[in-house]
């Protein structure tokens, strides 16, 4: 019986072996079956100033002459996914993304924790695909409309505060030709204020 034993066990570990049971290529952001992806956020954005309000002349910005209709313009940052192939045989997969995640906290004490609303938003980014072997830049809404207009009353015509949030982007991906899903993160920084013009 423990002869039987033994020789079941070392079929299954040889079996696993052949197949790459439990393996995992756990290079840059996420593996999947046949390629492994990491992602950047544009250097240029990050710290992303949002600016509150952009106002139609400084004149209007200076006077705080909210008659003048400034207006909320969201902010898009681009990220810049990276796909490289971690098989040696066979043809790597492309990704296609699903969805993008923005987590924002506070990233002093002076900064006001989000209602939940704003503090975990969802961006439908589908329809990007990453070439396998390749880059893609995606744009996303960091900081939208709604997110700006929470700030409206608070922060328009204030030289201070200036509201710093650490923000975590999460790209749902899935391997195109396996069905393989991942996620890649990367993180930056987001101010809110009333800024000049």
């Amino acid at each position: 019986m423990i002869q039987k034993l033994v020789y079941a066990l070392l079929l299954v570990s040889a079996l696993c072996t052949i197949s790459s049971c439990g393996s995992s290529n756990m290079g840059g952001g996420a593996a999947f079956n046949t390629v492994n992806a990491a992602v950047s956020v544009d250097s240029t954005k990050n710290p992303l100033m949002a600016d509150i309000a952009k106002w139609p002349s400084t004149a209007a910005a200076s006077a705080c002459d909210t008659t003048t209709s400034p207006t909320i313009v969201n902010d898009v940052v681009n990220f810049t996914i990276t796909s490289t192939s971690s098989i040696t045989n066979g043809t790597p997969s492309d990704l296609s993304v699903q969805k993008v995640t923005l987590t924002f906290t506070p990233a002093d004490s002076l900064t006001p924790t989000l209602p939940s609303l704003y503090a975990i938003q969802y961006s439908n980014v589908s329809g990007y695909t990453i070439p396998a072997g390749g880059t893609l830049s995606v744009p996303v809404e960091v900081a939208t409309h709604n997110f700006k207009a929470y700030f409206w009353d608070s922060v328009l015509c204030q030289s201070v505060p200036v509201y710093s949030y650490n923000v975590t982007a999460y790209f749902d991906l899935v391997e195109v030709s396996t069905g393989k899903t991942g996620t890649i993160t990367a993180g930056m920084i987001v101010r809110v204020a009333d800024f000049a013009d």
